[in-house]
This record gives structure tokens, sequence and C-alpha cells, in this order.
């Protein structure tokens, strides 16, 4: 049923069927159809999910999405599988995230991302019917021909995923030329050779209140999933998500612009090219837009714009949305417009993006909530 324009749906199954009592694999869990299993046992004295425990993680978030899909969005993981489990880590070595592919009839159908450290608290981070992440893996081909015209000809070795400014990734590089070994940061999507000034450690941008609250939100949930048994009740799901058009960002630093006109795109009917509100932002070449320069530029375009210096309040989330208001989400050296969110009582908590990365692409996807966002600016 709807109710002020959002999206109400009983599911009357029972918890025990979210999370069932059988085996996880490791990379294969079967389809959606399936159970889930006991659920993660940790290793002692390590900090990382085993394989196991993200294979759960992501066949939990799977049915939650194929479960709650009124849409049909999710249509084709109905027989889906987790498929390639991918550790992929910052540019120093540090583990970041698990890329999940979810499969049907041995095709990529969306990623699911999950976080690799336990540290972190909730594991779970995106939920994607996109490939964009999938299909740009594929170029390291062109990322070679960089290599080679920077450093002559090498003698590749190995090249691997990593962010070295997240959430930008590149392909780092170990080649040999004249006998020696060197390594080189190649962007994913730009296809330029990334400086190692331009190097961000991710450890160095996680906040630590956000850390707090995440464990404490994993520590809830986990309480939530020892109760399995008992809670057999119908679960309330409530969405709502805002037609934003998504808008790839032009140049490796106009998330800002792009993003702007995307809020601006869906309040207007039209917009002015990425150029333009890079003007207006003051967006400088080569540089990240500053904080403090959206507020003013908002007010030049007829709104007004309300700072937080955090992530926003759950409940800010969705009075924001169902009042048709997308927002700026930021995080370390990006923004991206929050324009849905999705709670299934009493579980989880989901915000739906359009993130204008990569450039030339965008994507957007669920994001987990609670999670790391630096900044909140809400446009009225």
């Amino acid at each position: 049923m709807r109710k002020n324009g959002k999206r109400y749906l009983l599911i009357i199954v029972s918890i025990a069927v979210l999370v069932g009592m059988t085996a996880v694999p490791a990379f294969a869990t079967g389809p959606t159809t399936g159970f889930l299993g006991n659920g993660p046992t940790y290793t002692r004295g390590s900090d990382l999910h085993p394989l196991e425990d993200v294979a759960y993680y992501a066949t939990l978030e799977m049915r939650t999405f194929t479960l709650t899909d009124s849409t049909g969005a999710f249509r084709s993981w109905q027989e889906a599988t987790v498929g390639d489990i991918v550790l992929v880590r910052d540019a120093t070595g540090d583990p970041v995230l698990y890329d999940v592919t979810i499969e049907n009839k041995g095709q990529p159908v969306g990623l699911i991302q999950i976080w690799a450290k336990k540290s972190k608290g909730v594991p779970f981070y995106t939920v994607s019917t996109s490939t964009v992440l999938l299909d740009l893996r594929q170029r390291v081909s062109e990322a070679c021909q960089v290599a080679t015209q920077t450093f002559g000809k090498i003698d590749v070795i190995e090249t691997e995923v990593v962010y070295y400014q997240f959430p930008r990734r590149a392909f780092a590089m170990i080649f040999q030329r004249g006998g020696q070994t060197q390594r080189v940061l190649v962007d994913v999507t730009t296809q330029r050779v990334v400086t190692p000034q331009e190097v961000v450690p991710f450890a160095s941008t996680l906040d630590a209140a956000d850390l707090r609250a995440s464990r404490e939100e994993w520590a809830h949930m986990q309480k939530l999933l020892g109760q399995v048994e008992q809670l057999r009740s119908t679960q309330v799901y409530e969405e709502k998500v805002l037609n934003v058009p998504l808008f790839g960002q032009e140049t490796g630093n106009y998330c800002g612009p792009a993003v702007v006109k995307m809020i601006f795109h869906y309040r207007h009917g039209w917009s002015y090219s990425q150029d333009y509100y890079a003007i207006l932002l003051g967006t400088p070449p080569g540089g990240g837009t500053p904080w403090g320069n959206y507020g003013p530029t908002w007010g030049q375009l007829g709104h007004s714009a309300t700072y937080f210096s955090f992530r926003a309040p759950w409940g800010t989330v969705k009075a924001e949305i169902n009042s048709n208001r997308p927002f700026q989400s930021h995080i370390i050296q990006h923004v991206r417009v929050v324009r849905g969110y999705q709670e299934v009582f009493p579980w989880w908590k989901h915000v739906y993006l359009n993130d204008p990365m990569p450039v030339g692409h965008g994507h957007d996807w669920w994001e987990y909530y609670p999670s790391s966002w630096l900044g909140t600016i809400l446009v009225y």
C-alpha cells in the first residue's frame, strides 16, 4: 500500500527464512530461495572477515533485497548466487572492502560490497544491480598502455585494483624496467598515472564517532540474529526512492558539479552544464570543491542549504526524501546524492545513492546506514 508517496510492504515471512539453518559455502551460496546458515564464526586474533562470513553477509543482503523488491529492480537476483569474492586493498596494502559478485546462470547481475575488517563494525556497505565496477576491472590493457607511454618499454609482473583515495580506484602495476622493479598506480576510470602525493591511506579517513556507531549497530543486529527463532512476527518494510537522474562526473574532480546538476535537474526538470556549476562552485582545476562553497552556490541557484558536519540522522534522511528533497552526502574528498531510503523493521536501514563516480559513468546503489559520511548538505 502507499501512504504520502511512500511504499509500505508487509512481508509475511518468518525471520527464520531470512536466516536459515544450513551451512553456507564460501563462494557459491546457491539460489536465494535456499537457507543462509548459522552465521559467522570469528577467528581469534584476526581483524579480517573470513570468506565464509563474507558470503554469509552478502547472502543476507541479497535475500533482503529480493524479498523487498516491489519495483522489479532485483528480478534478476531471484535465482542468483554469490560468485567471486575479491579483497580490495588500499594503495598501502591495508584491506578495505570485499567485492562480492552476484551471478545468475554464470552472468554477473550485480555487486555487493562488504567491509573487510571487523573493527569497522557493521560489515555491510553497498548493494547494486550495476556491474560498472566489475566492467572497469577489464581495462587492465589500457592501464598497461598508459604505463608504457610514461615509462617506456616495461614487463608487467602483477596488476591489482586498489583504492588510492577512497572511493577512487587505481590499477596498481608492478613491472620491471632496465632490471629494476617498480610500481605505478593508474586511475581505473581516467587512465592517468596517480602521483604518490594523491595517495590517502583509507584508515586515515575513518571517523571515530561513525566507527563507534557502526559497532553499536552491529552489536544490536547480532542480538537479533541470535534470537532468530523467536522473531517470527510480520515484518514491515518502508521505502521511498526519488527519480533523480544520474550524471557521471565529466572529470576526476567534478563530483561536486555533477551532484549539483543532478539535484537541480530533479527540482527543475532541466539543468546547466557541469562546467557552469563548476564555475559557480569555484571548483579549482585538478582539485575538489571547497565544502563551504555549496551553500552560496545553492543560494545563487535559488535554493537554501543546511549543513551537517556529520551523517544526517535517520529521521532527517526519511523526512527529506518524504518531502521530495534529494540531498548531498559527503565522504572523504567526494560527494554523492541521496535519493531514497529503505527500512526493514527491525533489521536494516539503507539509503539509495546516485554516485557520479566512476568518471563518465556514475552508478547508483544502496548504501547501508549507518555509514561513514563526513558531512551532509540539505537543499531547500
